[in-house]
């Protein structure tokens, strides 16, 4: 918990104990820290209010991201949109902008996406062919629902980068670690979205949205991490990429697996991984 005698977000003196918020800024006063309880109450909060200027929380995260998440984390969030809702807001923006500008109508690359099984020389109703069938369904429901992807992603890229970043452990506990990686992955989908235009403008912006996302996520944990220095945290945020990679390609396997041994039957799959 913050200083209970001040107000976290302007700094105005509290009353007493019978003030439960600021009467200049808002902020509910005292602050508490980030914990199960606060999510909880967030995540019911943010789906049925709109009180913060999302376009104002896009602005940080675009120009001082670091400084703007650890200020959040603190205390100061009577100016900034839910996390939440606006990786809910910006996915259903960057899906329906990718729809109309891409030819993949999504994030996926149309390579992934139009797997055939039977141009790869699978025979028809194989375990292989059922397999590379799945893994083709599995993409394109990602990409039509990018952002209850992204958010059931979260906890695994948060994890990974808490693995990633254990010697401030102490610091930021995992219910933090969460609202950092919902502004990164609000952040990403902010500059992916603003890509998609530019390349309608100028083609050679299409190579560049993948490049400009990772940099803008290394520039975030950098001054999030200040003073710790600056090469450390690219390779301790690299590390944890590794993680969440792994993570990722873990639940599409174990997705697939899942489908199939739904298509097939337990017994069937069970004949089939024997034989």
């Amino acid at each position: 918990m913050q200083n209970s005698d001040y107000c976290a977000n302007c700094g105005r003196p509290i009353d007493g104990p019978e003030q439960n918020f600021c009467p200049v800024c808002g902020q509910r006063t005292p602050v508490h820290r980030i914990n199960w309880h606060f999510l909880g109450h967030e995540l019911q909060h943010g789906i049925f209010h709109v009180d913060g200027g999302i376009i104002y929380s896009l602005r940080q995260l675009l120009t001082r991201p670091g400084h703007t998440i650890r200020e959040y984390i603190r205390g100061r969030r009577v100016p900034h949109f839910k996390p939440v809702l606006m990786i809910m807001i910006l996915g259903a923006v960057v899906t329906v902008l990718s729809k109309y500008l891409l030819e993949s109508g999504g994030l996926i690359p149309t390579s992934l996406l139009t797997i055939n099984e039977g141009a790869r020389g699978l025979e028809p109703g194989s375990r292989d062919a059922q397999i590379v069938k799945n893994f083709r369904e599995a993409l394109s429901w990602m990409n039509e629902h990018l952002a209850i992807t992204l958010i059931a992603l979260i906890p695994f890229y948060a994890m990974s980068m808490r693995m990633a970043f254990r010697k401030f452990r102490r610091e930021y506990n995992f219910p933090e670690w969460l609202v950092i990686t919902c502004f990164v992955t609000a952040q990403a989908l902010a500059i992916y979205g603003i890509f998609l235009l530019l390349r309608q403008l100028l083609p050679a912006f299409a190579s560049w949205d993948f490049t400009a996302m990772m940099a803008a996520q290394i520039f975030t944990f950098v001054q999030l991490f200040r003073p710790y220095k600056g090469w450390k945290t690219f390779l301790r945020f690299s590390l944890g990429y590794v993680y969440y990679g792994m993570f990722v390609i873990l639940l599409i396997l174990v997705g697939v697996f899942a489908i199939l041994i739904a298509s097939l039957g337990w017994d069937a799959f069970v004949g089939e991984i024997r034989g």
